[in-house]
């Protein structure tokens, strides 16, 4: 028996990617699973990239082809793909039947996703649970036009806006003004326990350094807000400076890690 790996012409070209004209022919059939004839599919000399498609009996033909090793690919939608490597031999014409079957359909599979929550939010429910803050999450402050309506639903916050924008009031502390306000998990003021947010007349020469303002958030991006009425309470992770004399307010947003 002698056993061929490798058919090499003097017809094939020195560049496998073109196909000079040759002496060789190559035909064959594609047929379904039943074993009627597939029109249209597609029939690929992939050394050349020349291709042709099936009449309507399934039939293909490639006429003067290199003599040689040829390798074939066939597909068509729906029904995958065929390979195949055929010698062309001088006086002999391959005559090859390709059969494709149907392509296996898998039953449609529902993916359900499960949010989990970031760090922030984690946190901030742990807190909730715990009660010892006044907290709004996000279906309380969806029924909340602005910050300032938001606030005002904290027992002992004033929130007012005025011509200096919102000022912030803890009216149950004594000499209290505004409370911490943290952000995000950020501080927006570093002198004391002031904030950016222009102070009520209580407060006393405070000269906060600017940054984010309340008032410029929108609603929308705001996640939750929680407030602590007094230091004991607050968490003392978010403050940087002496203890919150007149509570902590923290806001987070969406883009805090929620």
């Amino acid at each position: 028996m002698l056993r061929r790996d490798l058919y090499v012409s003097s017809e094939l070209g020195g560049d496998s990617t073109s196909l000079r004209a040759g002496s060789g022919e190559l035909r064959g059939v594609v047929r379904d699973e039943r074993g009627g004839p597939l029109v249209d599919a597609l029939v690929v000399l992939t050394a050349s990239g020349h291709f042709t498609r099936t009449d309507s009996l399934g039939r293909w033909v490639f006429r003067r082809v290199p003599l040689g090793t040829q390798d074939i690919s066939v597909r068509q939608l729906g029904r995958g793909a065929l390979f195949r490597t055929v010698d062309v031999v001088a006086g002999m014409v391959a005559d090859e039947v390709f059969m494709l079957p149907e392509a296996t359909v898998l039953a449609a599979v529902n993916v359900r996703g499960v949010a989990i929550p970031g760090r922030d939010q984690a946190e901030f429910l742990a807190r909730r649970r715990q009660g010892f803050g006044y907290f709004l999450g996000e279906k309380e402050l969806g029924m909340r036009p602005d910050m300032v309506a938001a606030l005002s639903r904290f027992p002992g916050l004033q929130a007012r806006n005025g011509a200096a924008g919102l000022t912030i009031r803890n009216t149950r502390g004594y000499q209290c003004g505004s409370p911490t306000i943290v952000i995000d998990g950020v501080p927006s003021a570093v002198w004391g326990n002031t904030t950016s947010i222009p102070l009520s007349e209580a407060d006393a020469g405070a000269q906060p350094v600017a940054n984010i303002r309340l008032e410029s958030m929108i609603m929308r991006d705001v996640a939750a807000i929680e407030y602590f009425p007094d230091g004991s309470s607050a968490p003392l992770q978010y403050n940087f400076g002496p203890p919150p004399r007149c509570g902590m307010l923290l806001v987070w947003t969406r883009f805090s890690r929620w």
